[in-house]
């Protein structure tokens, strides 16, 4: 339980610290952590990741009306994270891992676990149905609006 916290901040999930707290030693470390997790993750492994940050958005009550994951396949979900989780830190990236986890450095490690959150959302918005989905709500915009943007419109 007392490697939790540390746990959720590698996952990019605890609280936010912020970046100028970071020592350029933390910085350099919590790079060479991030390339290593992004460089030992397989295509399937990001997809798993992707899974993952969204089963665990469901369950916040600000999104019960859009998304909805059954408990069983949220727990199958957490299992897999966590099997990939202990993989990439205890065998594929421990070198990497090591002084930011044994110097309980939580800011660096929330800085790692980010890249690997980026490139797990690349991995997923690779389909062009989930690109034709985020782009979706722009045949909602009204231009008209943005004109305050151009020159010579009114208002400048």
């Amino acid at each position: 339980m007392r490697y939790l916290s540390m746990t959720l901040i590698c996952l990019g999930l605890g609280a936010a610290t912020p970046a100028a707290a970071q020592t350029a030693s933390s910085q350099s470390n919590a790079e060479r952590l991030g390339n290593c997790l992004v460089s030992k993750t397989t295509g399937e492994d990001r997809i798993l990741s992707a899974r993952w940050i969204l089963a665990a958005m469901a369950s916040a009550p600000q999104v019960a009306d859009v998304a909805h994951v059954e408990p069983a396949k949220k727990e199958e979900i957490d299992r897999a994270m966590a099997r990939l989780f202990t993989r990439l830190m205890t065998k594929d990236c421990l070198e990497e891992a090591r002084p930011l986890l044994l110097a309980r450095d939580g800011a660096g490690a929330r800085t790692a676990g980010e890249a690997l959150g980026r490139i797990a959302m690349q991995e997923l918005l690779s389909d062009p149905k989930a690109v034709a989905a985020v782009a979706k709500y722009a045949t909602y915009i009204d231009y008209r609006e943005f004109e305050v943007f151009m020159p010579g419109a009114s208002g400048q």
